[in-house]
């Protein structure tokens, strides 16, 4: 007659192996979450002295919104000393001491409304 605790260990030991592989998939975290070195917040970097970076664009009817460095922004709003003053679908434009500073989401991209994205042509 088979005892049940011999009846139950080949379930156990190839179980062992499975709550392994969960365990160490917990400790691994998010495997969407960007690297922690792009995590770093957009006033740690304008305070760097890194130069800002358009990142995002999200026109809707109720709200226009730039990513500049990581930071969201709406028209009208600040990133560091510089006022977002104009919003499209590939340029942001901000205002600074008087000086207006254009960032391209794409730089060396052109597109145009319903055709394809094509790199620039160099000269």
């Amino acid at each position: 007659m088979v005892t049940p605790v011999r009846r139950w260990t080949p379930c156990l030991l190839l179980t062992l192996p499975l709550l392994c592989h969960a365990a160490d998939a917990l400790r691994a975290g998010d495997p969407t979450r960007p690297p922690e070195g792009l995590l770093q917040p957009a006033s740690v970097s304008a305070q760097a002295g890194e130069p800002l970076v358009l990142q995002s664009v999200l026109l809707a009817p109720d709200r226009r919104v730039a990513v500049i460095s990581g930071q969201p922004v709406r028209v009208g709003g600040y990133v560091g000393n510089a006022k977002l003053v104009a919003l499209d679908a590939n340029t942001a434009v901000l205002q600074e001491n008087g000086e207006k500073r254009v960032l391209t989401l794409l730089p060396g991209i052109t597109h145009e409304a319903g055709a394809k994205i094509r790199p620039e042509k160099k000269r």
